[in-house]
């Protein structure tokens, strides 16, 4: 049997266009007490978990070839815990040796566990490919964790392999991801085998490459929003929690983080002004754009058009990997529902969340899914302002009062005169609450 597999890793070598990487292109690691081995240097990483019949050096030839065009690969041995554990284990070794996004690559038993470490990684962690995945995982079901899997992901199957072909199809229709991909092959090859394929090889690090790679840094902000702006002010990529490429900004220093939401149809420009504000207050401001606006990428398909809550969510976690200890949200008419609605999902909660004219029924206005507040307002725990003008055509202070009688948590609704809606609430008296509301203990 040994021979057997030492043989098939050779002919997995010959069709990868080479043999297993020499000593001199890898390094052993040891980590979270698990043996790897690491393959190439940089910041774009791939953990790489094998299948249960076969070790890491099963992985030597593709992981040459990844390492071969410029990827920073992990392939390593499971120990006695639960293998998806031990996938997240590898994922932040990446990142404690250089790597800043990691993609997570599973065969059979490593892509299950894939599947499952994926539906709970944090944000650095921005795609899964899951190549054989059967539905069991020592007898844990895994489609709940699909049905709980935002990232990319792409599913490879052989079209006639008996262990996966009709379980990783079915893991692909329950996943969550709005980024979803099933990839099926001739054949019966399974799990890394899979790997000797041209095709499968070519479509695994074109994958791999596309959630990795951001393009340039996005333009400044005088560039893209008029002179003035203050000199903090910096610009950077970063992914929603569905995996949509998304643009930031920040303007500001200091560890509690204002995140703002615009509204529909704008972009993050219309708030540099009150960022400029909380910046000169000792306070960070976080200004993004949501999916299809602004340098932001589309959604990739129409049910994820407005995953609106996912890109608050994936700012709240950049804000966090950037050092933020205090979050608050904040949100104009759409962005508005969109923080009010993200608010619940958010891991740890964010410190407080402000409503500057947000619509209680979004659906009915705009045709989009899941951004009423009514819905959700049961859920929120966290300090909630609701600020709306007594004329809004939009939304009335009756219903900011019905949102505020369903919250369980610390409520206040602001009722201001006339009929400014959104941004345009940020009067004197507003910004002088809205900073007293951020500086709470």
């Amino acid at each position: 049997m040994r021979r057997l597999a030492l043989v098939a890793i050779a002919l997995v070598a010959a069709s990868c266009g080479g043999s297993p990487a020499t000593s001199e292109s890898q390094r052993d690691v040891h980590f979270a007490g698990l043996n790897g081995v690491v393959y190439g240097n940089g910041q774009d990483g791939v953990v790489l978990a094998n299948q249960s019949d076969r070790g890491r050096e099963a992985w030597a030839p593709f992981a040459s070839y990844l390492a071969k065009n410029g990827l920073h690969v992990l392939a390593f041995d499971y120990g006695s815990g639960f293998p998806e554990n031990e996938v997240a284990a590898a994922a932040e070794e990446l990142r404690r040796s250089g790597a800043r996004h990691v993609v997570l690559i599973g065969a059979s038993e490593g892509a299950k566990a894939s599947v499952m470490a994926g539906a709970r990684a944090p944000a650095d962690v921005v795609g899964v490919v899951s190549l054989s995945a059967e539905r069991y995982a020592a007898r844990r079901d895994v489609v709940p964790w699909a049905r709980r899997l935002g990232l990319p992901t792409l599913f490879v199957t052989a079209r006639s392999d008996p262990l996966s072909a009709a379980d990783t199809s079915r893991l692909e229709r329950a996943a969550a991801s709005a980024a979803k991909r099933l990839m099926v092959v001739p054949g019966a090859a399974h799990g890394v085998d899979l790997t000797a394929s041209d095709r499968v090889r070519k479509a695994v690090l074109g994958f791999a490459r596309a959630r990795l790679r951001d393009p340039a840094r996005p333009e400044g902000l005088d560039a893209r929003c008029g002179g003035g702006i203050d000199d903090s002010a910096r610009t950077f990529w970063f992914r929603a929690r569905d995996g949509v490429r998304l643009d930031g900004a920040e303007i500001g220093s200091g560890s509690t983080v204002v995140v703002l939401a615009h509204q529909y149809p704008s972009d993050l420009c219309p708030w540099v002004g009150y960022a400029s504000t909380l910046a000169s207050s000792g306070l960070r401001a976080f200004l993004f754009d949501f999916r299809g606006y602004g340098h932001s990428e589309d959604a990739e398909n129409a049910a994820a058009v407005w995953r609106l809550q996912d890109d608050v969510a994936g700012a709240v976690a950049e804000a966090r990997g950037q050092g933020a200890r205090r979050i608050f949200l904040v949100g104009g008419s759409l962005g508005a529902a969109a923080v009010v609605a993200a608010a619940p999902t958010i891991r740890p909660p964010v410190d407080g969340v402000v409503s500057l004219s947000g619509e209680t029924d979004i659906d009915a206005l705009m045709g989009s899914h899941g951004l009423n507040p009514l819905p959700v307002a049961s859920r929120i725990r966290v300090p909630l302002l609701l600020v709306v003008s007594k004329e809004d055509p939009l939304v009335s202070p009756a219903q900011m009062r019905l949102i505020a009688r369903r919250v369980h948590g610390p409520v206040r609704v602001i009722v201001r005169p006339g009929g400014l809606h959104g941004l345009n609430l940020l009067e004197p008296a507003v910004v002088r609450t809205l900073d007293a509301f951020y500086r709470r203990p």
